[in-house]
């Protein structure tokens, strides 16, 4: 009986591991076929990766792969002819550090499954309608680390199912406003990071202002958000302005704004962050992140503080003093206490252990506890005796009011018998007494 288990242990973990060496061996080799010329590429189940090859390799026969992965290769154009074994399988395109300078029109035209497109760190210029036509079906595009300064306003027309779109690291000139993203009402995601724009682009946002959910414009430069900037992204959750030299928000800067979830300010030189400002996003917020800047106080109404996840406060010249007592009992798990330090009046030191040395804080607010609140009980009980005296006032009134009823009702019985016994005690009249004569 157990001979029998042992070998079939044995006879399972045999199979098991040359099913392994046939999975390990298929992920080291795309082909045996020697014809093929496939250097410096190895292949899973759906996918090729190729590296350092000075031109597109040749499908295998018999594989179904779905991502292309090159990297490091030299191939600086890509056109119909050098993509044409991808056509019918390939659903995802990348070029990494290809040294690509130019696609040629229509070269995406034949790739009927195609939907992700990233052709990064590379030396594309420019972006034209005609290099993506046929690209229908294409919902994520990566464009960054390029040459790219110029993007013609019709070159998303033909990509009407983008969702997300990359342009990070290009030196932009976008004209403000621009009609550039009229062509993709689907639009999700933008990231727009480090492109040399000195003006916000309001304009360009308006064309996708229903469907945008995240945007990413870290490391522009834009010194004031003005009121209405962001006007009509009402479905925005993400938002990036790090590294953007920022100085002031305007009041109304976010109206409007009532989904978001991830604020990022780092790295600016915003002085002041008020519940005005905040306001719209202030019961969505889950993350906020405004460490870098040159906040020096912090209100505690100006976020609610339960609902919140993650905060970074830190490289800031805070003010400790007890303004931001409230940040000490804030039970925050990624707050970064250890980065909020004091510039002034304990310059270095921690917030977290300057504010636990000072119980005038806590003092201070039992004294505005209790300024509040004996106000509001000497008013309670003046309150009560008035209402006490009102009451004994009106039963007194009552009571009056119910001893005249009674004597009045006396008075009139009394009234009554005395005139009644008058009436019985008056004798009758006398007759007239007869004429009298005188003799003449």
């Amino acid at each position: 009986m157990y001979c029998r288990l042992c070998c079939l242990l044995l006879l399972a973990l045999n199979w098991h591991c040359v099913t392994l060496e046939l999975v390990f061996g298929q992920a080291e080799a795309c082909s045996q076929d020697q014809d093929l010329d496939l250097d410096g590429c190895t292949c899973t189940d759906d996918q090729m990766e190729c590296t350092g090859r000075s031109s597109l390799p040749q499908l295998p026969a018999g594989k179904k792969i779905n991502i292309f992965y090159f990297s490091d290769c030299t191939f600086t154009t890509l056109s119909k002819s050098n993509l044409t074994a991808l056509y019918h399988t390939a659903d995802t395109l990348i070029f990494e550090k290809c040294g690509i300078t130019d696609i040629m029109p229509g070269t995406f035209g034949f790739f009927s499954r195609l939907k992700s497109l990233t052709i990064e760190n590379n030396l594309l210029s420019n972006i034209t309608k005609e290099q993506l036509e046929g690209a229908l079906h294409l919902r994520y595009l990566n464009l960054a680390h390029n040459r790219i300064t110029h993007i013609p306003l019709d070159a998303f027309d033909n990509t009407p199912s983008l969702i997300e779109i990359n342009l990070d690291r290009n030196n932009l000139e976008l004209p403000e406003p621009s009609t550039l993203l009229k062509g993709t009402p689907a639009l999700e995601k933008l990231e727009l990071r480090g492109c040399g724009l000195k003006v916000f682009p309001t304009g360009l946002l308006q064309a996708v202002r229903g469907s945008m959910r995240e945007l990413y414009l870290s490391e522009n430069s834009f010194p004031e958000l003005v009121d209405d900037c962001l006007h009509g992204l009402d479905n925005l959750h993400v938002l990036t302005l790090n590294d953007c030299g920022i100085s002031e928000i305007s009041q109304h800067a976010f109206r409007g704004l009532d989904k978001v979830q991830q604020l990022w300010l780092e790295n600016n030189a915003i002085t002041e962050i008020t519940a005005a400002q905040i306001a719209p996003m202030k019961d969505s917020l889950h993350s906020v992140y405004l460490s870098g800047n040159q906040i020096s106080s912090l209100s505690e109404d100006v976020f609610v503080w339960d609902n919140l996840e993650e905060v970074t406060l830190g490289d800031n010249p805070w003010l400790c003093d007890c303004a931001l007592h409230h940040l000490t009992y804030i039970d925050l798990e990624h707050l970064d206490h250890e980065n909020i330090t004091c510039s002034s009046p304990f310059p270095g030191q921690e917030l977290h252990a300057v504010m636990a040395d000072m119980t005038s804080c806590n003092s201070g607010h039992q004294a505005v506890a209790l300024g509040v609140i004996i106000p509001i009980l000497i008013i309670c009980v003046f309150v009560a005796i008035f209402f006490i005296y009102r009451m004994v006032q009106n039963r007194r009134q009552l009571e009056r009011i119910r001893r005249r009823g009674n004597y009045s009702a006396v008075y009139k019985d009394t009234v009554e018998a005395v005139s009644s016994n008058a009436a019985m005690k008056t004798p009758p009249p006398r007759p007239p007494a007869p004429p009298t004569y005188q003799p003449v």
